[in-house]
């Protein structure tokens, strides 16, 4: 669907090693997957998701978009605007309208769609966000940290994406909300067949949702894998500045004791399960 060849950016106009902020990255995104970004700070996380969604021109390098090769940034952008939508990581900033419906709104009446359309738009993206329309008339800036992450995202699936980035979408959230968040998301990619693209710093949450992992060190492409591949190799993560998950640490602890647990479970339930399936008990 999206792929990168050789990519690189750089915020000072300069491919060189110690000034790009992403060098020759090469990556494909296919439709429907759940794909988590990892890395440290300053891996380059944020400025591939701003290259994806079209936000800023690369130094160098080609991307293509549904087979179609764009050497000309400028109509991949429009390319990629018209299919990528991106929530960031402080949903404040990309909130600016009176009220809550009037944010929704703004992107299908961008489309010129007309008033009837953009009301059913508005009340289908809120209710895929698990947004209660009762916030409609309420200012935006009103709102929980949780309430604003929803009516950004709520915006963002108004313009029908076909692959949304979430930046740290988490962030902030107390446990229930986490989940429920990620009950949505996981709701919007069966019933959307949307793409899934969750940059996060949380290993939990990455083993837990995505199903394929890209890890960037030092603005490359370190390795692309998929979750268990990525979370079982201790050293690679460490080497990238990263930590295994808590629960691969259990779990790495119960089978040092004897437990002889598969190392390749992300969910505390499925685990705890496991556990008492081992030790001939139930819950």
């Amino acid at each position: 669907m999206i792929e990168f060849k050789n990519v690189s950016y750089s915020y000072n106009d300069s491919i060189g090693d110690n000034a790009a902020a992403v060098k020759d990255i090469n990556l494909k995104i296919n439709k429907g997957e759940f794909i988590g970004v990892a890395g440290h700070t300053g891996s380059g996380k944020t400025t591939v998701a701003q290259i994806l969604a079209g936000l800023i021109k690369p130094c160098g390098g080609t991307i293509l978009v549904d087979g179609i090769e764009y050497s000309d940034y400028k109509a991949a952008a429009r390319v990629l605007r018209s299919k990528v939508g991106i929530v960031f990581q402080y949903p404040e900033h990309q909130l600016f309208e009176e009220t809550v419906y009037r944010d929704i709104a703004f992107g299908p009446k961008n489309k010129g769609l007309s008033e009837e359309e953009t009301d059913k738009c508005v009340r289908r993206s809120a209710a895929l966000a698990h947004l209660k329309e009762e916030l409609f008339e309420k200012s935006p800036f009103e709102l929980s940290g949780g309430q604003k992450r929803r009516v950004a995202i709520a915006g963002v699936l108004a313009t029908e994406p076909e692959v949304l980035i979430l930046d740290e979408p988490a962030a902030g959230l107390d446990p229930s909300g986490r989940e429920r968040l990620w009950g949505e998301l996981h709701k919007i990619r069966k019933e959307q067949n949307t793409t899934i693209i969750l940059i996060s710093h949380s290993m939990e949450d990455l083993a837990q949702n995505a199903e394929r992992i890209i890890v960037l060190n030092n603005g490359e492409k370190y390795k692309d894998d998929t979750v268990s591949n990525i979370f079982s190799d201790a050293a690679l993560l460490k080497k990238c500045g990263l930590e295994i998950p808590e629960i691969t640490k259990v779990i790495k602890l119960l089978n040092d004791g004897g437990m002889n647990i598969p190392e390749n479970i992300f969910d505390i339930t499925k685990l705890s399960d496991v556990i008492c399936q081992r030790l001939g008990a139930t819950l």
